[in-house]
């Protein structure tokens, strides 16, 4: 089988959990099949626009620059006046829109699993949807609920979202109907979504994140039935 990850961040810029769990799930799964990551890496000039392959070991990576403010690894030391205008072409950009679609015909994945995708923007739902396979989304916190990614607002807990919110929330729902299955780390992620009525069309599941056992990844059999699943069910009349 072949699968492609969609990352946001991937070693060496993995700037947290997800970008970490990603690239040892996408390892294990490389022993038995096809695997492919696309992911980002930061601007060094108009070359960097351009998808450039290396390896990681079995796994095959494309990175590129998607064009916007700056580099999603470096927004922690990002000039507070960017930020809006860095989330505003973040809702759709479609340079990545382009790019991922055009490695997605290059590559022909049998089934592509995203991650967190801030940097590529929401155009990358769509162009994962070209590429006529099926579309695992593992949610790994509450970026497509707000901006404000761990539903903190200047250091307070978000007990109501606002107006931009739910605007935001508006864009992120529509593109959120094209996902396949949705997968959870935790029921209450899982509910948050459900109760703000995203992935109407999609099989939703609260898969914990694995962890590591005498160097086994303890959920990577698990991906492995759920790719099986989804494409059996993708392909059948």
């Amino acid at each position: 089988m072949k699968i492609c990850h969609i990352i946001d961040l991937y070693e060496p810029y993995a700037g947290g959990g997800s970008g970490t769990y990603t690239r040892r799930i996408a390892h294990r799964m490389a022993e038995q099949n096809e695997v492919t990551v696309i992911t980002q890496q930061p601007y060094r000039g108009l070359a960097s626009l351009k998808p450039e392959i290396e390896a990681d070991g079995k796994v095959k990576v494309y990175r590129f620059f998607p064009l916007n403010l700056y580099f999603t690894y470096s927004a922690g030391t990002a000039p507070g006046w960017m930020k809006p205008f860095w989330h505003l072409f973040n809702l759709w950009n479609p340079h990545p829109y382009y790019a991922i679609k055009r490695i997605l015909q290059m590559e022909k994945p049998d089934i592509v699993h995203s991650h967190t995708i801030g940097g590529f923007s929401l155009a990358a739902y769509p162009a994962i949807k070209s590429a006529g396979c099926p579309h695992v989304a593992t949610l790994h916190g509450y970026a497509l609920l707000s901006p404000w990614s761990a539903l903190m607002r200047r250091g307070k807990v978000i007990q109501k979202f606002n107006l931009w919110e739910r605007q935001f929330m508006r864009a992120t729902r529509f593109f959120s109907k094209s996902v396949d299955m949705a997968l959870f780390p935790s029921r209450f992620i899982m509910d948050m979504h459900l109760n703000h009525r995203f992935f109407p069309s999609s099989k939703c599941l609260k898969l914990p994140i694995g962890v590591e056992l005498d160097d086994t990844v303890m959920s990577a059999k698990d991906y492995q039935t759920i790719y099986d699943a989804i494409q059996k069910a993708y392909r059948a009349p």
